[in-house]
């Protein structure tokens, strides 16, 4: 699979998944040696941590697809033939960030709800919306 070339979407998931798996294990290693919890707490604590990442990931992907349903695709062909670089540095927006690595110094309250579309978590960006922060 490393021959093959990705697209944004697919390899931010990936990225995502491979994330998922670091922090779950971190969790459970780092939360088992330290304190007596149940499974359903540190599963709790380990979407508490991230659920905000995916919910940026989803807003971000969805604003990607946006660009190119049939309802927009005549829009956006005009944007891009009358304003290359506005779109360009838009398109890029939306992929420009990473998911940070797991700390257990970043855990928040695990009964607390996850802050849906914020950017705990993530790093290069200061916005959970492309479109808010482009604008």
């Amino acid at each position: 699979d490393a021959a093959h070339a990705y697209g944004p979407l697919t390899a931010k998931m990936a990225n995502l998944a491979v994330n998922d798996a670091y922090t779950l294990g971190e969790i459970l290693n780092h939360r088992s040696k330290t304190e007596i919890k149940s499974q359903d707490e540190l599963l709790h604590e380990w979407e508490a941590v991230q659920r905000p990442k995916f919910e940026v990931t989803k807003l971000r992907t969805l604003r990607h697809l946006q660009l190119y349903s049939p309802t927009w695709r005549g829009f956006s062909i005009f944007l891009w033939r009358v304003f290359p670089g506005i779109m360009s540095n838009y398109f890029g927006s939306i992929f420009a960030y990473d998911y940070s690595i797991y700390s257990k110094n970043e855990l928040r309250n695990p009964t607390e709800k996850p802050i849906v579309l914020s950017c705990h978590g993530i790093v290069g960006m200061t916005d959970a919306d492309p479109l808010t922060a482009f604008l």
